[in-house]
């Protein structure tokens, strides 16, 4: 009797094995369609997040460092406002000026920086170790409490 169990155990594992192998075949097949569906879904709610939040007190300075019309007074205004590097504030700059200036827009490249920290996580640990923990390392850093600060300028 405990042999057929043992048996029937040793059969379902089996079975889960190969059906894992299955969808590990699939998934590697469509794995862009896998990013754009994610990507799709990450914008929307970053976005969203994104939306309903006044700017913080340090957010106000990398909005005010980005205001101006050119990149040579975003610059300076960047570094005279705040002493983080001025990097942060040129991106804010250009995304305000192609998108105008909102929530959303002054928090896009966090955003993206975000994102494409995720993706890279999911690109490095897929190559190592497999699809299926590609995509546990890209869902990861989303269900931290980093995924709030990455919406925030």
């Amino acid at each position: 009797m405990q042999s057929a169990a043992t048996a029937g155990q040793n059969a379902a594992l089996t079975s889960l094995e190969a059906d894992a192998s299955r969808m590990a075949v699939s998934l590697e097949k469509g794995r862009y369609l896998v990013w754009v569906v994610l990507t799709v879904i990450y914008a929307a709610g970053a976005m969203l997040h994104a939306r309903g939040k006044p700017f913080r007190y340090d957010e106000v300075f990398t909005v005010m460092a980005a205001a101006p019309h050119n990149v040579a007074d975003s610059w300076k205004a960047a570094q005279k406002l705040d002493s983080a590097p001025p990097l942060t504030h040129l991106l804010t700059h250009f995304a305000v000026a192609w998108f105008g200036q909102n929530e959303i827009s002054a928090r896009l490249p966090e955003i993206a920086g975000f994102w494409i920290f995720c993706l890279s996580l999911f690109w490095f640990v897929r190559h190592r170790l497999g699809i299926f923990y590609g995509l546990a390392a890209l869902l990861i850093p989303l269900s931290t409490q980093a995924y709030d600060y990455a919406n925030e300028a």
